[in-house]
């Protein structure tokens, strides 16, 4: 069984690394069968020192897309090895300028007509998959320049968070899950004010019978996150309360959250929608500004004891 193999795109970058483990050993063979001290590692690095007569640890990563460290550590061994030397740039003393020593010169002579065999035989080789390999390959990696994977893959598990997620209407049953989730953040940055206690124990009365609402987030039968609108006139309404249990932030919750609740301020011909947020809470600020929130500064009087700052919901023309 190659369980690799099996896996495909799920194992794309560990089956790549098995085909280089592979591919460099028999290459590594090949310099020892005639008697060339050579580590296949170094051959990037050493070409481009062919190349130029002189380059800067920066330089080498930059022309071989390498990290820093990645080409400090392959200059240590071939320095070892004594095929380069090392000296300081004349115009600034922190640069390292790298070049071939007399030996790695000579050694020029012997890679050169080797490297030239190793590229006809990987040319073979690539030729049966019927294919041009490398050219596939540079698609992939102008793909990833457009897009790293990462940013693909984070994009996807968000998708996944916020569809996992079910927006739920106020219950009697659900109110002490409003009161515990806004005091869970209330104790751990402030401290709970009468202004919060008398929303937080009252929903029903201080907020639903005003023309309000408060919505639960639901996942796998848990109510992990609360919000509510708050009726200030038939054109402002206000989004308070908002709250998810700390384990399960940055799981896409706020945001479904806010999204339902501007909905229904929007279908209720709101035309002002402002929240207040604490100036600490800087992955909320991002979440309202990207939603379309900007902070206004004197929109209204500050109710709390506690530091915070408006936001107003930007309408579109």
């Amino acid at each position: 069984m190659d369980l690799i193999r099996q896996l495909g795109v799920l194992a794309f970058g560990s089956r790549l690394r098995r085909l280089t483990e592979r591919l460099s050993k028999d290459v590594s063979r090949s310099f020892r069968d005639q008697g060339i001290g050579f580590e296949v590692r170094w051959f990037p690095v050493f070409y481009l020192l062919t190349l130029e007569s002189e380059v800067s640890i920066t330089g080498i990563a930059s022309a071989l897309q390498y990290t820093h460290p990645a080409i400090n550590q392959i200059a240590g061994e071939m320095d070892r090895a004594g095929l380069i030397v090392s000296t300081r740039d004349k115009n600034d003393e922190r640069r390292r300028l790298l070049s071939l020593s007399k030996k790695g010169q000579s050694l020029i002579t012997d890679l050169k007509p080797l490297w030239a065999d190793i590229a006809d035989a990987t040319k073979e080789i690539l030729s049966m998959s019927g294919i041009d390999f490398v050219a596939a390959i540079d698609k992939v990696e102008e793909a990833l320049d457009q897009r790293q994977l990462y940013d693909r893959i984070v994009s996807r598990i968000k998708i996944r968070q916020y569809d996992a997620i079910e927006i739920v209407e106020y219950e009697s049953s659900l109110k002490d899950h409003f009161r515990e989730l806004n005091y869970e953040w209330l104790k751990k940055y402030y401290r709970i004010e009468p202004a919060d206690e008398k929303v937080l124990g009252d929903p029903e009365g201080n907020i639903i019978s005003n023309g309000g609402a408060v919505v639960f987030a639901r996942i796998d039968g848990r109510i992990i996150g609360t919000g509510a609108l708050i009726k200030h006139d038939d054109q402002t309404y206000e989004i308070a309360k908002m709250a998810v249990t700390e384990r399960m932030q940055r799981r896409q919750a706020g945001k479904k959250l806010t999204r339902a609740l501007l909905d229904r301020a929007l279908d209720s011909g709101a035309v002002r929608i402002f929240l207040e947020t604490s100036p600490q809470m800087t992955p909320a600020i991002s979440l309202y500004e990207k939603l379309g929130f900007e902070i206004s500064e004197g929109f209204i009087t500050p109710r709390y004891k506690r530091e915070s700052i408006t936001m107003v919901y930007k309408f579109e023309k």
